[in-house]
């Protein structure tokens, strides 16, 4: 094959890659990921503390309502927080094989046979200023997205049948290209590639 003939990319088709029997991807948040959640909770918990206090401290009657009201609505707001963010920094597993993709959703074991699928796909946005999309979308994208398409009359335990399954993981290109991985050495012709937005 010449450098002309080569695939343009590591996910089309034609290009070289091992294969083991099994292939895991373990999400797992860092950096940023990890600090923005925990200090906006916290910041939220501290706003939301100092106004009930403030309310309650307050001389005239209407001040005291409005600050107990909105701090007691934003302490809440904060707890429920504080309740999600170990859930949402908890590192998961995917481990694609042969017979099919396994790991979590929203909480609950999740098992896809590869027969139950239709197709896959994985969308993604760089981070950075990159093209045009960039200009419609100047905000990060914190996620991507493994989109499965289950075939009619599919079922799979625990969730309903038919319809998409939306798999959000870390939008880092490392995460990216090993789900890539996955997905095109046991997916196979199932597979419709990596979406870059």
């Amino acid at each position: 094959m010449t450098h002309e003939e080569a695939p343009a990319g590591p996910y089309d088709p034609g290009a070289a890659m091992g294969r083991y029997a099994v292939h895991r991807v373990v999400i797992r948040p860092s950096g940023w990921t990890i600090a923005i959640p925990i200090a906006g909770t916290l910041i939220c918990l501290a706003t939301g503390v100092g106004l009930l206090v403030a309310g309650i401290v307050a001389a005239d009657m209407s001040g005291r309502v409005v600050g107990v009201v909105v701090g007691g609505l934003i302490t809440l707001v904060s707890i429920g927080l504080c309740a999600v963010i170990p859930v949402m920094l908890r590192p998961r597993t995917y481990t694609f094989t042969d017979e099919a993709l396994q790991g979590e959703l929203h909480g609950r074991p999740l098992r896809v046979p590869w027969s139950e699928v239709a197709e896959v796909t994985i969308r993604a946005r760089p981070l950075g200023a990159t093209g045009g999309s960039f200009l419609a979308r100047p905000w990060p994208m914190v996620w991507a997205f493994l989109y499965i398409e289950l075939r009619e009359g599919a079922t799979i335990e625990g969730f309903a049948a038919g319809g998409r399954l939306s798999l959000p993981f870390w939008n880092r290109i490392p995460l990216i290209h090993s789900f890539a991985y996955g997905c095109r050495t046991f997916a196979g012709d199932q597979f419709r590639g990596v979406s870059m937005l």
